[in-house]
């Protein structure tokens, strides 16, 4: 039995698609930031999920609310922007009846409406589903999903449409390298004057290169170049 566990704000356009795409689940739980200003509680009430408010603390805190409210032995959590693929669906649940504590998906994916399958986007793994009580959510910008115990890892994957347009891209380079610098001074990393070139340079090298970016095509060159300007804003910031 399986409990998927969605965490929203402003999702009313893919909300149901993401439910949707788990409908054999036992329960589906969204935990919705009260700042939404649309009708993602309304979307999710008509898709049969049960909604909660919760003040946003971060990411991690949210996936562990919805972990702590789940009532069924298996936790799967996705984001508003992401589908699980119907042949993840199938191996998710042939994998749940096996010796593993936790199970990792490869995700896929797309860039204002084009799939990528190169460079650091095509080569994202998770860890997103757990034994409710071997699994917890780390705090933190890069919150990730600690499992006590082995993992499966699968072939089929997650589907992600992170970005409607370039501005919601563009907003989301600001908004989290802003977050990402801030992690740094706390930590009292130091930042030379030449790290944020530096550092914004090899990330994009490595997408071109050892990640074949290009071979996305004019989309795939657009990430790279998108990625190493978050990453320039952040150490510039954290500077």
């Amino acid at each position: 039995m399986l409990s998927l566990c969605v965490i929203a704000r402003d999702e009313e356009d893919r909300l149901g698609a993401c439910l949707r795409s788990v409908a054999w689940a036992a329960e589906a739980i969204v935990v919705i930031d009260p700042r939404s200003r649309d009708a993602t509680a309304d979307v999710a009430r008509r898709e049969g999920a049960r909604v909660v408010e919760r003040a946003f603390e971060g990411h991690g805190p949210q996936r562990e609310a919805a972990r702590a409210l789940a009532r069924h032995r298996w936790c799967l959590f996705l984001d508003a922007d992401e589908r699980l693929s119907p042949e993840a669906g199938v191996a998710l649940r042939s994998a749940m009846d096996g010796p593993a504590a936790g199970i990792r998906f490869p995700r896929r994916s797309s860039w204002l409406g084009t799939p990528l399958r190169h460079g650091r986007w095509g080569h994202d793994r998770v860890v997103r589903a757990c034994l409710r009580d071997r699994g917890r959510w780390s705090a933190g910008l890069h919150e990730r999903l600690e499992v006590d115990g082995p993992l499966a890892t699968l072939g089929a994957p997650i589907l992600h449409d992170p970005y409607r347009d370039w501005l919601e891209h563009l907003r989301t380079i600001d908004r989290y390298s802003r977050q990402h610098a801030d992690e740094l001074r706390h930590a009292g990393t130091r930042v030379g004057r030449g790290t944020p070139t530096a550092r914004a340079v090899l990330h994009f090298v490595d997408a071109m290169t050892r990640r074949a970016a290009w071979l996305d095509g004019p989309s795939g060159v657009a990430v790279a170049a998108l990625g190493a300007a978050h990453v320039h804003l952040k150490w510039s910031r954290a500077r």
